[in-house]
């Protein structure tokens, strides 16, 4: 592989930088919200869900979960993309 720079002054870099912080933005909102807040005083709730409801809850939670943990999983792969990137540049230097 030879040498590609990109030549627009930074603008790449600009724009990742914006995105990352957007998405790390995103993950620290992630968890403030105040709709946990009411969540929980609504899932304590006498008669909050008949057995079919309980049964869509469980799966909305699930599907969260899956995504969160996907999202999780890919932060690190940026992470670690970045890394080698990082030090595959070094040694070329």
């Amino acid at each position: 592989m030879g040498d590609h720079h990109i030549n627009d002054n930074g603008k790449h870099v600009r724009d990742i930088d914006a995105r990352l912080r957007k998405l790390a933005d995103a993950f620290g909102d992630a968890g403030s919200s105040d709709d946990f807040d009411e969540l929980f005083l609504i899932i304590h709730r006498p008669g909050f869900t008949t057995p079919q409801q309980l049964a869509m809850m469980f799966s909305l939670i699930e599907a969260t979960e899956r995504s969160l943990n996907t999202a999780l999983q890919l932060r690190g792969a940026i992470v670690e993309g970045a890394r080698v990137i990082d030090e595959t540049s070094a040694l070329a230097v």
